[in-house]
Formats: C-alpha cells, sequence, structure tokens
C-alpha cells in the first residue's frame, strides 16, 4: 500500500449556520437605518413601516448596512442577530425619513481620480445629482452613479463622454442626516391629522400584521435616554390590551452614566430605571 508523505492542504468551503427559528421572545427594534443603501426597490419608503425579517440578506436588502453604528443603529442589531447569533425572526422599524432628514448640498469640486470621484457617504444617489454650469452631463453616457462597499457614493466617468478627461467634477447632491434624528422620533406616536403611527407606537400593530405577539423591545443607543427607555417600559406592560412583553435597555458605559458596573444599580435608581 502507498502512502503520502509530506504536508499537504485543502479548502473546504465556509458553511453558513442556518438561523434558529423561534417565535417566542420576538424582538421589536425601533431605530435608524441606511435605507440608501438598501437593495430593495421600495427600501426608500421602509420608514416607520414594521418589518419582519427572517435572515440577513432580507434586512440588509431592505435597511441596508453600515458599520457605522452610532449613525444607524438598527445595523448593530442586524449584525447581533444574524451573523453573531443566529437566530430570526425579527421585527424592525425605521424612523429615518429621508423626505424629512436630509440636506441638500449645493454644487462643489470634486477631484477625479481613475475616473471615478468619491462624494462621500449618506449620499442618496436615487435623487440623482445636479450640476453646477452650462454643461448638463447625461447618466448613462457621461457618468454612473454607485456605491462601494463602505457606502461611499462613487460618481464614475465613462469612457466616450464629455467627461472622460476632466480631472474636476462639480456636482451636488442630497445627503441623509441620521443627526436630526431625536429621541421623540423614536418615542414616536400618532399624527392626528393622518392617524399615521411612528416609532414605538408601532409596537401595537406587530401582532395585527404578523400574528405574532412580540417579546423584546429594544433600541440601541436610544434606550439609554430616560424618555425612551420609560416608553418602552409603558408599550411592553400592555401591548394591544392583551400581552405584555420585556424591554431591554441600556446604560450609558462612560462617565456620566455607568462606566463601572457597581455604578449600575445608582444610575437605575438617579434615572427611574426598574
Amino acid at each position: 500500500m502507498a502512502f503520502r508523505h509530506g504536508v499537504y492542504k485543502s479548502e473546504v468551503p465556509t458553511s453558513l449556520i442556518a438561523p434558529v427559528q423561534t417565535e417566542a421572545g420576538l424582538p421589536v427594534i425601533v431605530g435608524t437605518a441606511p435605507i440608501h443603501l438598501g437593495s430593495d426597490d421600495e427600501a426608500l419608503q421602509n420608514v416607520n413601516k414594521p418589518q419582519l425579517i427572517y435572515n440577513y440578506n432580507e434586512a440588509v436588502s431592505l435597511f441596508g448596512f453600515s458599520r457605522n453604528w452610532e449613525k444607524y443603529t438598527l445595523c448593530e442589531f442586524i449584525y447581533s442577530q444574524f451573523a453573531l447569533f443566529a437566530m430570526s425572526p425579527c421585527v424592525l422599524i425605521n424612523v429615518l425619513d429621508p423626505t424629512k432628514h436630509k440636506e441638500n448640498v449645493s454644487p462643489a469640486d470634486f477631484t477625479i481620480t481613475d475616473g471615478e470621484a468619491n462624494l462621500g457617504q449618506d449620499v442618496i444617489l436615487a435623487n440623482g445629482v445636479t450640476f453646477d454650469g452650462t454643461t448638463e452631463y447625461t447618466a448613462g453616457v457621461d457618468y454612473s452613479l454607485g456605491y462601494d462597499d463602505d457606502g461611499n457614493a462613487i460618481f464614475s466617468v465613462l469612457s466616450g463622454g464629455r467627461l472622460a478627461n476632466s480631472s474636476k467634477v462639480k456636482v451636488g447632491f442630497t445627503r441623509l442626516k441620521p443627526d436630526m434624528i431625536t429621541s421623540y422620533d423614536i418615542i414616536g406616536g400618532i399624527d392626528a391629522t393622518t392617524n399615521q403611527k411612528t416609532g414605538f407606537e408601532l409596537v401595537n400593530s406587530v401582532f395585527p400584521k404578523f400574528r405574532i405577539v412580540p417579546g423584546l423591545l429594544g433600541s440601541p443607543k436610544w434606550s439609554e435616554k430616560p424618555e425612551v427607555a420609560a416608553v418602552m417600559r409603558a408599550k411592553a406592560e400592555n401591548i394591544n390590551g392583551l400581552f405584555t412583553c420585556v424591554s431591554v435597555v441600556d446604560i450609558p458605559s462612560d462617565s456620566a452614566g455607568a462606566d463601572r458596573y457597581s455604578e449600575a444599580p445608582e444610575w437605575k435608581n438617579r434615572n427611574n430605571y426598574e
């Protein structure tokens, strides 16, 4: 019998862990998402609409994904729920509205390097771009738009177009402004004119819509604010007049909060956390 001697290697494709599905303890999470990066046709309209999510791809398609969890808080939960712990389903509610929480950036000079100009992050490319000057350029002929892996908006010069030999381009656009969100957007309410529910007021819409009872309420970053935590506790105690659940709240870990675990009880008492 012949034996192989020496050191050999082989490669095996990485296996994905299928999410564990359980309807008990259904998380309902309210926060902000980079919906301008979503690939679903209706992603930009995904504002204050509870969405039942079963896997990572579905979450990224509907809500987009960014590593900047300070601005886009739902992404932290998406990563934890599906990438780290492989659990499903969950209900996500985005309150960041690209029709309100935005700014219009006037045309400014951007340098073209290797046929591309980086416009930066948070750019809503679905709204298109504007130019300053007598020359108007045509999408698909002179330029194309897209995002790179880091969420930067990329203005690409097309060969044969009027920008082919340019080193700069003066372009304007619409930028999403997550920093315009306040605690009261997360808390939400009911519009007296349209009867539209927003934020945590939508918790009562989960069971009628999906026939699954919420089990956990959460809001990364925002639940460390006492006014948000108080509303979460109230919602958890009475869902649709029939159910109760648990609210999971944060404590800030800086010097203003509890930077040592022994300081947590004092901070909770001071801010009326139970």
